[in-house]
């Protein structure tokens, strides 16, 4: 599992223990002090490689108390820093759970990189373009909130296939931007005309010249030039 900080670290961190998850979880110096002054003397491996022209330097340290509150509870510290050609630098620092090694830590990075990826073309793209995910449905008597969510998560799938599987939905996406561009084009012209397949309306969409719709009544409308 990945995440970002959270008030109540060592809670947060049973629990995923308790549910047998690994995790790998951003830590920052203003938010625990404890364990980055405890790392600061501790016996760190270090390692710097270079890959794409990007200077990739790590610092890793295992068995480190979380913190004063939860001296007991031990977790494994990543520190990164990111150096790219153009001088362009960035610092980056997670607890895991998993057992760092030279062979593994670039893929922890990684893994937790991740999770701004993730977070940004997901819930992000949930949130505002067009899937209405900020709405919580709450006004259900008994599981209305639940279902809609579940239905949207549903179509975010289904739309990331077609993104990834069909050629037309790709650059229809592209043609027009954001997936709520997308929605609201189709959303339109579905209405207004019987279509004979997606496919006929993606085309028309991507290239009205060439690709012409159809009348209500099944014919092709002529385009002039």
């Amino acid at each position: 599992m990945c995440a970002n900080k959270n008030s109540q670290p060592g809670a947060h961190l049973s629990l995923l223990d308790n549910l047998k998850l690994q995790y790998i979880v951003g830590v920052k110096p203003g938010d625990h002090e404890f364990l980055f002054d405890w790392i600061k003397h501790a016996k760190a491996r270090e390692l710097v490689m270079n890959k794409d022209k990007v200077k990739h330097t790590f610092r890793y340290v295992h068995d480190v108390p979380l913190n004063d509150e939860h001296f007991d509870y031990r977790v494994n510290v990543i520190e990164y820093w990111e150096e790219k050609a153009n001088g362009k630098k960035q610092h980056f620092s997670w607890v895991t759970s998993f057992k760092i090694t030279d062979e593994n830590v670039f893929d922890l990075m990684r893994a937790a990189r991740a999770r701004w990826k993730i977070e940004n073309e997901t819930f992000n793209t949930l949130k505002n373009q067009g899937y209405n995910f900020q709405h919580n449905y709450g006004h259900g008597n008994n599981n209305l909130c639940s279902v809609m969510t579940m239905l949207m998560l549903l179509a975010f799938l289904i739309d990331q296939v077609q993104y990834l599987c069909c050629g037309l939905r790709k650059k229809l996406k592209e043609k027009l931007g954001p997936w709520y561009a997308v929605f609201e084009n189709i959303r339109v012209v579905f209405r207004m005309i019987v279509w004979e397949s997606w496919e006929q309306l993606y085309e028309m969409l991507i290239n009205p010249q060439t690709h012409p719709p159809p009348n209500l009544f099944g014919l092709e409308i002529e385009v002039k030039a």
